[in-house]
């Protein structure tokens, strides 16, 4: 696991977020991302326990980060850390961590978003990835990291980042609407949703088009 570093407010998400902590499982290459307000222990521990959900870890590597450190602890996952000074020794997630932000780079481009938009584009790009097949060697065959993870293909559609769809918004907002307006929106879709543990229950992340007015975040 490590933190994609951020240079300052120009990097600021949608949300605030001001960090996003990338994690990599070795053997199925299952990636994870969190966007988060800051790097301490607390959000770390939270990101992890949610990536992981209810499986077990049987150890995770880190670059000897004292907030990373703290949050695997308390978690009771043994810890491995990288030599003092060496930055080979953390070169598989520093090149996941590069991953991510190029891919995020990529998308954004595609979709017209702007640069606030960069927690959602990695969030997308983790579960693009975990879908797509790739050459195991251990295997011999091509397969994707989610069904190495879950014993099943993701059931979800792939839409692409910043895709316009016809959507129902979340009940509340349904509540609010006039009786005769249609309960169907025009969004953009961002991704999708999880329960701990990347547990998929047909939940979309869209952005209906009302809300990109004249002024607000692109």
């Amino acid at each position: 696991a490590d933190h994609i570093v951020m240079k300052g407010d120009k990097d600021i998400g949608i949300q605030g977020e001001r960090a996003g902590l990338v994690m990599r499982c070795i053997g199925s290459k299952f990636l994870g991302f969190a966007g988060t307000m800051t790097k301490d222990a607390l959000e770390s521990k939270m990101s992890i326990a949610d990536w992981k959900g209810k499986d077990k870890i049987e150890e995770m590597y880190t670059d000897r980060s004292p907030e990373l450190k703290k949050a695997i602890d308390e978690l009771e996952i043994p810890h491995p850390r990288s030599k003092p000074y060496v930055p080979t020794n953390n070169a598989i997630i520093e090149r996941t961590v590069r991953m991510f932000v190029e891919g995020a780079r990529a998308l954004l481009l595609m979709a017209g978003l702007g640069v606030l938009w960069w927690p959602f584009a990695c969030a997308y790009f983790e579960v693009a990835y975990n879908t797509t097949k790739r050459w195991y060697h251990s295997l011999a065959r091509m397969e994707t990291p989610w069904f190495l993870r879950f014993g099943a293909q993701f059931p979800g559609l792939r839409p692409l980042f910043g895709q316009l769809v016809w959507f129902r918004p979340m009940q509340p907002t349904v509540d609010k609407m006039p009786k005769f307006d249609s309960r169907g929106q025009w969004g953009v879709c961002l991704g999708w949703d999880f329960q701990p543990g990347r547990v998929w229950d047909n939940v979309y992340k869209v952005a209906a088009v009302s809300s990109f007015r004249a002024g607000a975040p692109k």
